[in-house]
């Protein structure tokens, strides 16, 4: 693995626009492996770079990894990949370039001036909120007499039927708050597009991605800062940015071999035969008449079941392109899936 590349992202390149790298700590320097009009940013494979599984030293890495890219981002838009991505030697690098060309180049085009914005909201005082819910919502303030009522025997299953109670009307606030706040963006700023991430506990309202042109910055914290005057302090609103694309154009590459196509060609019933698009897409569809878990929700299992026959498609999509290839593992030659991972959360 010594002559391994650590990858960053992709960026337009000529020698023109050759941008500058800031050394990684372990001071290996950064540079590009072009291809055509873009480049693929990379360093050498530091040898201790996932040896140790120490918190401190996975996230020193993490920075370094954004670090860099953010830096790169000041002189150049750039498709960033995820954290720890790594190709064999430059060669795997150029091969994932040429055969990723065009979409690389399409999605260039998109994110061209563009950046993310990433905001969270969240109730600074948690104990005001659930007060005035239960002063305000009869359900909540009835149960909460019943439980101030009853027996002891009674007052476990009231609190926990109180407390559920509680949770339900703090997720219908918080929905309701998270559609007034994405409206009133909406309105005042051009926004191309937002993503919903995780919200990591109860007094978080909001926690969106938003990307726009980086020439309506200034729009978009003259309209947070209205939404932050609106709240009279009731509602923290904090605004991380400008970044890069993370939460839109963030790529994973996915080496496949013969044995990995050969499971994904089992899962769509399409295990040794040749196949063109047309047929990949006939069995996926089959299937998915078959096998949604929409059908079957009564079958836990039904969900992973098809995300794995999602999982297939997409790699012998991948594999195909189209045309057909051949489905003997001794002919098969090994390859990479490029594709944007999926970081949003629905909430």
């Amino acid at each position: 693995m010594s002559k391994a590349v650590y990858v960053y992202g992709v960026i337009d390149f000529t020698e023109k626009t050759t941008p500058g790298f800031p050394r990684s700590p372990d001071g290996k320097d950064a540079y590009a492996v072009p291809y055509h009009d873009i480049a693929c940013i990379a360093r050498p494979y530091p040898e201790s770079f996932f040896n140790s599984a120490v918190r401190e030293k996975v996230a020193r890495e993490l920075l370094s990894h954004q670090t860099l890219i953010e830096e790169i981002m000041k002189s150049h838009s750039i498709l960033p990949f995820k954290f720890g991505t790594l190709l064999e030697n430059e060669d795997e690098v150029r091969r994932v370039l040429e055969e990723n060309y065009l979409e690389f180049k399409e999605k260039l085009m998109k994110i061209e001036g563009k950046i993310e914005l990433d905001v969270v909201a969240f109730w600074p005082d948690m104990y005001s909120v659930i007060r005035q819910m239960g002063e305000e919502d009869e359900q909540i303030l009835s149960l909460k007499r019943k439980a101030a009522e009853g027996s002891p025997a009674d007052n476990v299953q009231d609190k926990v039927n109180l407390g559920r109670l509680i949770s339900l009307a703090l997720h219908q606030r918080r929905m309701v708050m998270q559609k007034a706040m994405l409206e009133t963006l909406n309105g005042k700023v051009r926004i191309d597009d937002c993503k919903a991430h995780e919200l990591f506990d109860d007094a978080m309202i909001f926690n969106y991605a938003f990307l726009i042109d980086k020439t309506r910055e200034s729009e978009f914290d003259r309209a947070l800062g209205e939404l932050n005057a609106l709240s009279k302090e009731k509602v923290h609103f904090r605004c991380v940015g400008p970044l890069p694309p993370y939460s839109f154009f963030t790529h994973v590459i996915q080496k496949m071999n013969a044995r990995v196509l050969d499971d994904a060609a089992q899962t769509l019933g399409l295990r040794g035969r040749e196949f063109d698009l047309s047929d990949i897409k006939n069995a996926y569809r089959q299937l998915v008449r078959e096998k949604h878990p929409d059908k079957h929700s009564g079958r836990p299992a039904a969900q992973e079941q098809f995300k794995d026959i999602q999982e297939s498609y997409k790699q012998l999509l991948a594999y195909c392109r189209d045309v057909k290839k051949p489905q003997r593992q001794e002919e098969v030659k090994d390859f990479y899936v490029v594709k944007i991972w999926e970081m949003g959360h629905a909430q």
